[in-house]
C-alpha cells in the first residue's frame, strides 16, 4: 500500500469541527444576537467544510473498503483514523518537530476476551508515520485482537523520547 497523507483531512477535520460550532451558535433563533443572514453564511461554510472534508478522505475510503470487504464487525472508518491520529498528537503533547519519524499501531476495537472463545476476533487495524508535518497511513489491516486492553503502541525517536522527557520534567502546580 503507498502511504497516505492525512494533512488535508486532518486540516479540513478542524475546520469541518469550526464551522460546525459556528452553526450550531448562529442557529440560536432564541438569541437576541441571532441574524438570519449569518446564519446562513455559517449553514453555507458548514457545507463547504464538510464536502472539502469528503474529498479529503476518498483514497482512505477505497483502501478501508477494500481491507474491509468482508467484515461486519470490528471495522473502522476514517473519520476515526484521523480522530486516532489527532488524539495521539494532542496525548503526546510534543512539537511537531519532535514528532518526526514517529510510528504507531492503532487497533481502535482491541478488547479483551474470554478463554471460552475458541479462536480471537479480528479487527481492523493501521500503522502511521509522522513525516513532513503531518501523519501518512502506511497499511490498513485486519489482523487479530491483541486482547491488551491498550489500543496504541508507538514507537519513539529519540527526539520524541527526549520531548516526553522534557514535558514531564517541567511543568506547574
Amino acid at each position: 500500500m503507498k502511504p497516505v497523507n492525512l494533512k488535508d483531512a486532518t486540516k479540513t477535520l478542524h475546520t469541518f469541527e469550526q464551522a460546525k460550532r459556528n452553526n450550531e451558535f448562529e442557529s440560536n433563533k432564541d438569541s437576541r444576537w441571532y441574524d438570519p443572514e449569518r446564519h446562513a453564511a455559517a449553514t453555507r461554510d458548514l457545507e463547504a467544510a464538510q464536502s472539502m472534508y469528503a474529498a479529503a478522505r476518498v483514497k482512505l475510503d477505497e483502501i478501508l473498503d477494500e481491507v474491509q470487504k468482508r467484515a461486519k464487525v470490528r471495522t473502522i472508518t476514517s473519520e476515526e483514523i484521523v480522530e486516532a491520529l489527532d488524539r495521539v498528537e494532542q496525548t503526546l503533547g510534543i512539537s511537531k518537530r519532535a514528532l518526526e519519524g514517529v510510528q504507531v499501531h492503532v487497533d481502535l476495537n482491541d478488547q479483551k476476551f474470554p478463554n471460552a472463545y475458541k479462536w480471537t476476533p479480528e479487527s481492523t487495524q493501521f500503522w502511521a508515520i509522522f513525516k513532513g508535518g503531518s501523519w501518512r497511513v502506511l497499511g490498513i489491516e485486519r489482523d487479530t485482537c491483541s486482547q491488551l486492553a491498550t489500543n496504541c503502541y508507538i514507537t519513539h525517536t529519540e527526539a520524541s523520547k527526549a520531548a516526553l522527557l522534557e514535558r514531564m520534567t517541567r511543568f506547574s502546580v
